[in-house]
């Protein structure tokens, strides 16, 4: 064992375990390990010597990185093994591994763990670093960090470790109108939707009223309320059918419950007796109360993005997906007392 000294710490090591621990490791091949091993070319003296009084070789140690463009530098950091002993650090006395892997000893608290060697700042890691990464037993571990090593690749640096720069005005005028214009878009879009959507109903001699947002969302929670059979979780259907992302006719999708999937549902759909009903646009969020709505036919409903027909006293539902593997779908929930379709 070699007893090295580093300011007010001192080790024991012993080299050659180390040595042949790193002997039959293989090189890192992150960017930042290989850009580390081009500096490792040109070192200095001071740190080239730490390293080898150690056994450690650098060129072996598995980096990460977060590298700054404007300044064309690299932040290093990693784990360093070593076989030996710690005798003592900046604290009076001598101070045994146990005391200096305890939590409460005052060592951690002021940070007298860690050195500065050249542009590199070491620090003593807790037993548990090295026995949490396979390490032998008898290896402890230190933290290699270094902020300024220069970028030596000829490739670029990859995306994952380029350091977050605040944006230019020109790229925070750029996103505002970039936010602004799918904002406009997604208007326009809704707009057009609706407008196709009533055109087509009055092409089709079918009256119409449109839904108040709050009516449309009292529906929508009447709906889900009225649908789910009492076998159902009713806290997952809420979540399916009405949070974020969700649809109606996921009630179905999600096999909560039973309903006549495919060509099945078109045809019931258009055999059934129909009056007053409610036809939810999914999509843009709006709802219309149709009347006369005998008149309208599931293939009508397949010029239309994603809707939910339904009678007036929710006796049965008509779901057209957007979705080419779901649906269509036609339920109708158990029957209750009083109930009669209108």
């Amino acid at each position: 064992m070699e007893i090295l000294k580093y300011g007010d710490f001192e080790i024991s090591s012993d080299v050659q375990m180390t040595k042949d621990y790193y002997s039959d490791l293989l090189p890192s091949r992150t960017q930042a390990s290989r850009n580390f091993a081009e500096y490792y070319k040109n070192i200095n003296k001071e740190e080239k010597a730490f390293f080898e009084n150690l056994g450690i070789d650098p060129k072996k140690i598995d980096f990460s990185g977060t590298y700054n463009k404007k300044e064309k530098t690299l932040l290093c950091t990693g784990y360093a093994y070593f076989c030996g002993e710690y005798i003592k650090s900046g604290c009076p006395g001598l101070i045994t591994p146990e005391r200096f892997m305890d939590d409460s000893d005052t060592l951690d608290e002021d940070n007298k763990n860690s050195f500065v060697v050249g542009s590199f700042e070491f620090a003593f890691e807790k037993e548990e670093i090295a026995s949490a990464c396979g390490v032998p037993e008898g290896f402890f571990a230190i933290s290699v960090t270094s902020a300024n090593i220069p970028w030596l690749l000829d490739e670029k640096p990859e995306r994952e470790i380029i350091a977050y720069e605040p944006p230019k005005k020109w790229e925070i005028h750029k996103q505002l109108w970039e936010a602004l214009k799918a904002k406009k878009d997604a208007i326009d879009n809704s707009r057009q939707s609706r407008k196709f959507i009533e055109e087509t109903l009055k092409e089709c001699g079918i009256e119409f009223r449109k839904m108040g947002k709050h009516e449309y969302e009292r529906y929508c929670n009447e709906w889900v309320k009225r649908m789910t059979p009492d076998f159902a979780d009713a806290e997952a259907v809420a979540t399916h059918c009405l949070g974020e992302g969700g649809f109606l006719w996921h009630l179905f999708s999600y096999n909560h419950t039973y309903a006549i999937a495919g060509d099945a549902a078109s045809r019931e759909f258009d055999s059934t007796k129909k009056c007053k009903s409610i036809l939810i646009c999914n999509c843009e969020e709006k709802g219309y109360v149709l009347s006369h709505t005998y008149k309208l036919k599931a293939e009508i409903l397949e010029n239309f993005t994603d809707v939910t027909v339904t009678s007036a006293n929710f006796a049965w539902t008509y779901c057209k997906t957007y979705a080419f593997d779901c649906g269509p779908y036609f339920y109708r929930p158990k029957k209750k007392s009083n109930t009669n379709d209108i």
